[in-house]
């Protein structure tokens, strides 16, 4: 076993820490004034009138030295409403939270609770406030929080507010940074003038930003620090007003040497402008005007020099920066270590990570997948539609790989029957003179009218052109036909896949790429063998949990909803519940295709609110209560966490338990807990990706390159898993000597990283076997030939929520 193969990008969090901070109290008539009048009670459940997140992002845009705000509905005794580094400006203070109120007041409809929140507004006083006091406050002591859970807050604050204060030196630059506080959350800038790439007529700009977050460890008694470090660039052309449809631009003015203010552009109805609350703070506290949106919309680089910023993001298209995405592994490495010299006295190093050996493993290979199709289908044949405006080259070129791919002949009784359809009709853009909804159901409704229902299982080809001669997108986001044909095509029994019609040089493998994801859609589902001293893996049953988050249709919002995807891999054989759609459990091709109908009038009207815990809770225990090995896989994201309390780390803690990954019960919310048997059978595996998980940092050569790593490795019982680096540029060339910043116009690339945790094994099972089963199967797609940001089962989970809208 190789000693420190990879090392985490993040610190423990030393346990004995206290800082001197400006408090202010929140004055006890506030809150007595929100339990008494802003709070209603729904189904015997207290609810609140207004929501004070947006109070908080509003009050943290006031300063950044602002490193804690609390709830005005706190229940704390003698609460503080604010904590900061520096002196509160109350006065301003006052204003901010009439500026929020003012955007609260119509959600309340109660007129008497209307009218009584307007008076409190109207009366706020800033001798409401007592003066706040500076007081050295307790954080860590011998690693226990002293502050009620504020060190989530404060702790990245301040070690912002820290690094802001000193120069970090990356590539034998150093770099100052600026301070921005965006929805709560503070971030650093290096100062947007120093780095940039120079053109003829323009210099892009770019600038290196991290951002903290505070974490625990359920195997340890210590906080982790955990901070992004990425390439943030600025707007150097106009962009789009499409790109405004549906989303907001971040803008940042520089308003002393080391502090940005957050703005923010937005769409409302037919005018762009500046959202309207920030805007009021900025213009009260600093008295200074903004350019009209429009003029900076078209031409942010000529305010550049006006220390106005905006943030470029990918979806605003190309052409507008020529910087490219990623740092260099040397640049993360001299990130790393200036944060730990800058910040010591609060932080410690992590200890680098071993490497596992993931060994005998072995694919199952198959000659073709027309036997399998029929397995996992539960069908004898498929029917395959080309849509298209006319004939072309695309469609021999599919017929042939379907072919060729699946292993079949054309024709019945053969397995697959092929036809071409021409409908222009279907396949032209959306009207964008109607109503959202409007023009989505008369496509639905064209489709009906044109395309005869099928109960055989069909899947729908259709081609579409996705760019114009220039580059651009071929159809505007109102009138992109595609979400209303899938729907369409749904509701009269088809699957359906798109391909860009181009005939360009990667035709072959747009076709090829849209065969395999269609085997996957039918419910395609890989075999691999384990070693011997395993062999009860070959036999297990693998649940995945998936919760659906608030998902959008044109005809209204689809409340959150828990999946759950079964894979019977002996069996080929996959099986996927949703109590919100349907009873019972359906194949894979039918989940697809329910969710597909999801964004149809008729189907929308069918979803069922259900208790997502209790459904969780259910499932839960029917597979306790099998006789066969059963392996539960939880994706613990915020929305899943919140329905199932036993995955947050704080739980997993507390929780008693028989060995390291053995629980002597399972715990749900408030609820009586269930025993754990030698006789159950389940075991349960958490695991979490993107930000709630460490960055990596691999180690450096000799020659200053750095080395490319994949595999398994654990710390602290949790195991992290990275897959194969693609032989591609941006992932090559990241480990790489040199820097960004001598090379900002290339792209760099890092294989994504997930954590595994095993939540509860049987005593006698070995950790790293069951683990190593699921990195395994992080390789396993059909349809994407690299490495899964998740394993199998909640990849293909995740991709029936894809259909919805």
């Amino acid at each position: 076993m190789n000693k420190e193969a990879l090392f985490l990008q993040g610190f423990n969090l030393r346990r004995n820490l206290t800082e001197n901070l400006y408090g202010t109290h929140i004055p006890l008539k506030w809150s007595e004034f929100f339990k008494d009048y802003l709070f209603e009670f729904k189904n015997g459940q207290p609810t609140r009138l207004v929501k004070t997140q947006s109070l908080k992002e509003i009050i943290y845009a006031i300063s950044p030295r602002i490193v804690y705000c609390n709830d005005l509905y706190t229940r704390e005794s003698n609460p503080y409403l604010i904590l900061s580094t520096e002196d509160i400006d109350n006065e301003y203070l006052i204003y901010a939270i009439q500026v929020w109120g003012e955007n609260q007041i119509v959600k309340i409809k109660d007129i008497d609770r209307k009218r009584a929140f307007l008076q409190w507004l109207d009366e706020l006083s800033i001798e409401d406030l007592a003066p706040s006091k500076k007081k050295n406050i307790p954080l860590l002591k011998s690693g226990v929080d002293q502050t009620n859970g504020k060190i989530f807050d404060l702790i990245p604050k301040l070690l912002c507010l820290q690094l802001m204060k000193d120069k970090i030196k990356v590539h034998q630059s150093e770099l100052e940074f600026m301070i921005a506080i965006h929805k709560g959350k503070s971030r650093i800038y290096s100062k947007p003038e120093l780095l940039f790439n120079s053109l003829k007529n323009r210099k892009d700009y770019f600038s290196l930003s991290l951002e903290f977050t505070l974490q625990t460890i359920p195997s340890e008694s210590c906080y982790k620090v955990l901070y992004t470090s990425k390439v943030s660039r600025w707007l150097s052309k106009g962009i789009s007003y499409k790109y405004l449809i549906s989303n907001n631009v971040t803008v940042f003015k520089k308003i002393s040497s080391n502090q940005l203010f957050t703005l923010e552009v937005t769409k409302d109805k037919k005018d762009i402008i500046w959202k309207s609350d920030t805007v009021k703070l900025y213009k009260e506290y600093f008295n200074e005007s903004l350019p009209p949106v429009k003029e900076w919309i078209n031409s942010p680089n000529k305010y550049h020099d006006n220390q106005l910023y905006g943030l470029y993001h990918p979806q605003m298209g190309g052409g507008i920066t020529t910087i490219e995405s990623g740092l260099k592994m040397n640049d993360k490495w001299d990130i790393y270590n200036e944060i730990k010299r800058s910040c010591s006295e609060w932080l410690c190093p992590i200890k680098g990570l071993n490497a596992m050996r993931v060994t005998g493993f072995s694919n199952v290979d198959y000659d073709n997948y027309k036997e399998l199709l029929k397995q996992m289908t539960g069908k004898e044949h498929l029917v395959i539609e080309i849509y298209s405006y006319s004939s072309n080259e695309i469609n021999s070129i599919l017929k042939r790989e379907v072919l060729k791919i699946i292993g079949a002949t054309e024709g019945f009784p053969s397995y697959i029957t092929i036809k071409e359809i021409y409908n222009p009709t279907i396949l032209s853009a959306l009207d964008p003179e109607k109503q959202e909804s409007e023009r989505h159901h008369l496509r639905i409704s064209e489709i009906q009218n044109q395309v005869k229902y099928t109960s055989d299982l069909t899947v729908a080809f259709v081609l579409l052109p996705y760019k114009d001669s220039d580059g651009n997108n071929y159809f505007e986001d109102n009138t992109d036909p595609k979400k209303a044909i899938r729907a369409g095509l749904a509701r009269q029994g088809r699957l359906t896949q798109f391909i860009d019609d181009r005939i360009e040089s990667d035709i072959s493998h747009r076709v090829d790429a849209a065969i395999r994801d269609m085997i996957r859609q039918l419910g395609y589902l890989p075999q691999i063998h384990a070693p011997k001293k395993n062999k009860e893996l070959n036999q297990v049953i693998t649940t995945g949990i998936h919760v659906i988050n608030f998902k959008k249709t044109p005809y209204g919002n689809i409340d959150r909803m828990a999946l759950f995807l079964t894979a019977i891999p002996h069996k080929h054989e996959i099986r996927v519940e949703c109590p919100a759609l349907w009873r019972g459990s359906k194949r894979y091709w039918e989940a697809c295709l329910e969710f597909q109908k999801l964004a149809t009038i008729e189907s929308y009207k069918k979803v069922t609110r259900t208790r997502v815990s209790q459904d969780i809770k259910q499932k839960v225990i029917t597979l306790l209560h099998d006789n066969n090995d059963q392996l539960l896989v939880v994706d613990s994201n915020g929305v899943t966490r919140n329905y199932w309390k036993m995955l947050t780390n704080k739980t997993l803690e507390a929780v008693e338990k028989e060995d390291t990954y053995t629980l002597k019960k399972l715990m749900f919310d408030n609820e009586k807990s269930i025993s754990l048997t030698k006789e159950h059978n389940l075991r349960i595996i958490r695991t979490r990706q993107n930000s709630e998980v460490f960055d990596y940092l691999t180690p450096q050569k000799e020659n200053g390159a750095c080395e490319s790593k994949s595999g398994l490795f654990i710390s602290s019982d949790i195991f992290y898993s990275i897959g194969e680096r693609p032989n591609q540029g941006p992932y090559t060339k990241a480990g790489l000597k040199s820097s960004k910043l001598k090379t900002p116009t290339e792209q760099y690339k890092y294989v994504d990283m997930i954590e595994f945790y095993p939540i509860h094994l049987k005593v006698e099972d070995e950790a790293k076997s069951w683990v190593s089963y699921l990195h395994r199967y992080r390789k396993e797609a059909i349809q994407y030939k690299g490495t899964l940001r998740n394993t199998l089962v909640l990849h293909l989970a995740m991709k029936l929520e894809e259909y919805i809208y």
